[in-house]
């Protein structure tokens, strides 16, 4: 059975790509495709895999969110049968870890796999209860002398004077 961190290389349009299973929810699988950073053209900062990170890749390269792939485990099955996908090594668990936080920071990510993505990553660690912050002494009050309205004031003198 594939699992997370695998990853494949998967005939395309564009002659194929690195593409890496970041999440598998019951029948579905999210592939995300992984390319190298080109220095004249923009790329998502989500998940920046460093070559140093990952011994298979030869340059710093991204993982880009939009293209991602939400596929049936049948689909997958196919793909894999007929060749279309070859996988062929495992992503390192500190890359697969950055790519699936990836999908939850990413501005470019489709909405419906970050709800995807979201729905399998394990909850957040419970933030430490907050300290109640250290008792501050209550500052003087001041001895401020209200002064009257000055128009009732003069009201109020008008109606003595009479």
């Amino acid at each position: 059975m594939k699992k997370p961190g695998d990853c494949a290389y998967r005939d395309d349009a564009h002659g194929g790509h690195r593409w890496v299973i970041a999440a598998i929810v019951g029948n579905y699988v999210l592939l995300v495709n992984i390319t190298s950073i080109k220095p004249d053209v923009a790329h998502d900062p989500a998940c920046v895999i460093g070559n140093n990170d990952w011994d298979v890749l030869t340059h710093a390269s991204y993982a880009i969110y939009q293209l991602a792939d939400l596929m049936t485990m049948n689909d997958l099955a196919t793909e894999l049968d007929s060749r279309a996908i070859n996988i062929y090594c495992s992503v390192p668990a500190p890359v697969l870890v950055k790519i699936q936080q990836g999908f939850l920071t990413s501005v470019r990510a489709n909405p419906r796999h970050k709800k995807f993505m979201a729905s399998c990553m394990p909850p957040a660690p419970a933030a430490a209860p907050a300290m109640p912050p250290a008792a501050q002494p209550r500052p003087a009050s001041r001895n401020i002398r209200k002064f009257p309205n000055p128009r009732r004031q003069s009201r109020l003198h008008s109606r003595g004077a009479a």
